[in-house]
Formats: structure tokens, C-alpha cells, sequence
């Protein structure tokens, strides 16, 4: 009897390790999973501002990169996590301005752009 509560004991002592490492494995968070899969589909789109709102302009579409993005306008919204450049050095939206040649990367859902980053003054600056 004493074996049989020995072995009993053992068994879900060796299931109870087993189980335990996958337990404490931290669970990330749904949208850092998604975001990593929607991260692959990540859209290049270069143009011009023709109007500029609070948290969002749209902008005149010369050149798309890894989307199939249809119109000759797109309204790219923005966020705090969103990263502003202009030349080398960081920018934030208030120096956006109308005409200003831009390049925004992000997610393309239902015509809207979600920016990640958006660059002042194009891909490339203009040589003097």
C-alpha cells in the first residue's frame, strides 16, 4: 500500500513540474501578437500633404511600396507611438505642413493609413 502511494505521489509530482514551466511563461499581450503579423504587410507610401487635421492629414499619392492601396489620396492617421523624421534628425507633427513631400510606413486598413513612421521632406532630400 505504501508502495502504491509512493508511485501515486511521484506521478503527479513529475506532472506537476512538467506543467509548472508553461505556467509561469509570461503571456503577451493580443494586440503584440497581432501586431507582429500585421508588421509583415507594413506599407511604404510617398506623396504630398494636401491637408492636415489634428491627428490625421491626407496626403496626394505618388508612390505606393508593398500594398495594393487604390485612389490618388490617402488620410494617414497618427498616434503618440508614432515616429516623426525630417532629414536626419527628429521631428514631430507640427512641422508638417501643406505641400510638404512626405513619406509615411504603416498599416493599411479600409483606404486609412496607420502610421508608424512618417517622414518630412521625402526619401530623399532635395540637393542643392
Amino acid at each position: 500500500m505504501k508502495t502504491v502511494r509512493m508511485l501515486i505521489l511521484s506521478t503527479v509530482l513529475l506532472l506537476g513540474l512538467s506543467i509548472l514551466p508553461s505556467l509561469m511563461a509570461p503571456i503577451a499581450p493580443q494586440h503584440a501578437r497581432s501586431w507582429s503579423a500585421a508588421a509583415q504587410n507594413v506599407a511604404i507610401v510617398e506623396g504630398k500633404v494636401v491637408s492636415i487635421g489634428e491627428d490625421s492629414f491626407v496626403m496626394q499619392v505618388r508612390r505606393v511600396r508593398n500594398c495594393d492601396l487604390k485612389g490618388l489620396t490617402v488620410t494617414v492617421v497618427w498616434d503618440e507611438h508614432t515616429q516623426w523624421t525630417r532629414g536626419k534628425r527628429a521631428a514631430s507633427p507640427d512641422e508638417l505642413w501643406v505641400g510638404a513631400a512626405v513619406t509615411v510606413s504603416g498599416i493599411v486598413e479600409d483606404s486609412v493609413l496607420y502610421a508608424q513612421t512618417v517622414q518630412i521632406g521625402g526619401a530623399h532630400p532635395a540637393r542643392r
